[in-house]
């Protein structure tokens, strides 16, 4: 691998006046700020430990986000009733469309609110 730096004579770093190109098999690729080089060693590492039952696992059943200054906006004009829903119904809230809904994907129905609300 070569960069660019060979043919344009800049010394800037990795990105120079040419926009970052690095020659790697006789071909010259494009690297933006931000891009990144996966070596083949780092790809045959991970997937070595993808078949490690002792390897580290994300493996959740719900998963929800949720923006701190949009909660702390609305949790001064709710009362400890309305605060206690909405920390009820957090983990109702489907993490790519924000919808209220089961964790097997259907929606919430008025009466389920309900009776989340009452527990």
């Amino acid at each position: 691998m070569e960069f660019c730096h060979s043919l344009c004579g800049d010394k800037k770093g990795v990105f120079g006046s040419c926009g970052g190109l690095i020659r790697e098999k006789g071909r010259y690729v494009e690297l933006n700020e931000g891009d990144r080089i996966l070596r083949k060693r780092s790809i045959e590492y991970l997937k070595s430990k993808s078949n490690d039952p002792e390897y580290q696992k994300w493996n959740m059943p719900n998963f929800i986000k949720l923006n701190g200054e949009e909660i702390d906006a609305i949790a001064d004009t709710l009362d400890i009733y309305e605060q206690a829903l909405l920390f009820r119904l957090t983990p109702y809230v489907g993490y790519e469309d924000c919808c209220l809904k089961h964790r097997n994907g259907k929606p919430l129905s008025v009466a389920a609110i309900q009776k989340i609300s009452r527990n």
